[in-house]
Parts: C-alpha cells; sequence; structure tokens
C-alpha cells in the first residue's frame, strides 16, 4: 500500500490554491501562470498568513473534501475560492478522529522518535515492561529479540499483552471521553 502524499508530505499542485501560494511562472508558454513555491523561494512575495490559512503551502488534507480544514482567520478576510468558514473549520479541526487521522498520515516526523529523546514537558520515562501484560513465549525465548520491549511492540505484540500501555497512553494524553 502507498502513502498517501497529503498535508506536509507534498506541496501544494492544487492549480485553484497557485494562485494564492504559488509562484508566477515566467514562461509565457504556459498556459497557466502559476508554479509551486518551493521553500528556498521564500522572498518579499511568501503568501500572508491569510492565504495559507485558506489554501496552504502544502497539498491539502485528503480528507474531509480537501479544504474543509482551511478557513480564513478573520471571516472579513476570505479570499476567491474559499466557501468555508474559520468556524466550520474549527468545529471539523476539533473532532478526535480528525486529529488523530492528521497526525497519523499528515505531518511528517522531522526529529527522532520521542523515545530517543528526552521531549521537554513531558513526564518521565515509562517503563513499558512494566505495563506490560505478561510477554508471549515465543518472544520470550528469542534469542534476536529477546524479552525486552523494542521500539515497535506497541503494534507488533498481540493487543492482550500491549493493552495497558495504551491504557496509560489515553490517561497521559487526557483522551478518555468518559
Amino acid at each position: 500500500m502507498l502513502a498517501e502524499l497529503h498535508g506536509g508530505w507534498e506541496y501544494n499542485y492544487n492549480r485553484d490554491d497557485l494562485e494564492q501560494v504559488g509562484v508566477e511562472r515566467v514562461d509565457p508558454e504556459f498556459p497557466f501562470s502559476f508554479r509551486v513555491r518551493l521553500p528556498d523561494q521564500t522572498s518579499a512575495t511568501v503568501p500572508t498568513d491569510e492565504q495559507l490559512a485558506q489554501f496552504g503551502f502544502f497539498t491539502r488534507f485528503n480528507e474531509y473534501n480537501g479544504g474543509r480544514l482551511y478557513a480564513p482567520i478573520d471571516d472579513a478576510n476570505s479570499l476567491p475560492g474559499t466557501t468555508q468558514t474559520q468556524a466550520d473549520a474549527s468545529d471539523l479541526a476539533a473532532n478526535n478522529d480528525v486529529q488523530w487521522h492528521l497526525l497519523a498520515e499528515a505531518i511528517p516526523a522531522k526529529s527522532f522518535a520521542a523515545a530517543a529523546n528526552s521531549v521537554d514537558g513531558m513526564q518521565d520515562n515509562i517503563d513499558m515492561m512494566a505495563d506490560a501484560n505478561g510477554w508471549p513465549e515465543p518472544r520470550l525465548n528469542n534469542p534476536v529479540l529477546g524479552p525486552d520491549w523494542l521500539h515497535s511492540d506497541f503494534k507488533n505484540i498481540s493487543l492482550n499483552y500491549v493493552r495497558p500501555m495504551y491504557e496509560k497512553m489515553i490517561s497521559i494524553g487526557g483522551l478518555d471521553d468518559e
């Protein structure tokens, strides 16, 4: 399965958005007069915060009809091509499923995993083995993998063993809807 390129994974190539956040072409042979703006093209013509809020530097998020998360910072400053209001976009962005989806798919990691480095403002390290509900016998006897908690064990080990870790993350993150 190929990863979908949206959010921070790809630049905005949407022809309807490029007039706002693109760079004007210098070649008159092209019928469309704007092209993708790349990071090294930040100059006096950088899009305004209002343009970025409504059109985005990166590809629109695939979910939620692409543009429903983009809206004016101030509805009075709505630019042509924007139909979403700030309140509607905020309501959608407040949805937990939307947040989780965007965090999981649309925002590329630009740093090492949090477990590899200390993260200011987070509580001390957590001993995941202390939160494991036992450990599968084949894993305990595996001379290569051994009995320690490894980076991807949260997804590689059966839920009945790692469920306490998920419960702890839900508690720490205040994600319990009840």
